[in-house]
């Protein structure tokens, strides 16, 4: 059933009951502007729907990151390219691009 008058907090409890911290963050964010600034209720659910793929999509990357027990941070800028180890710095830049 449909409630009239929502209250926003209460909106926003029930999101993060639901563990739907990116569509709670983004309603938030809407709710908090004033009435003249806020979008259209389908431009905002749009907005909330990817912000919660976004989240998840994060909070997985994190988790994997996580558990590759990765020892070293390090930057691409920071790989040393050369014949002994048989990677040229043309050939890293492409891997870094992606566009293999």
């Amino acid at each position: 059933m449909l409630k009239k008058n929502a209250n926003p907090s209460e909106t926003l409890e029930r999101l993060r009951i639901l563990k739907l911290s990116g569509m709670a963050n983004t309603y938030e964010a809407f709710v908090g502007k004033p009435i003249h600034e806020q979008p259209g209720s389908h431009d905002m659910l749009s907005a909330m729907v990817d912000q919660e793929i976004n989240s998840k999509k994060n909070a997985r990357t994190d988790m994997l990151v996580r558990m590759a027990k990765i020892r070293y941070t390090i930057f691409p800028e920071q790989i040393h390219c050369g014949p002994e180890r048989n990677l040229h710095a043309d050939q890293w830049q492409l891997l870094c691009q992606g566009s293999i």
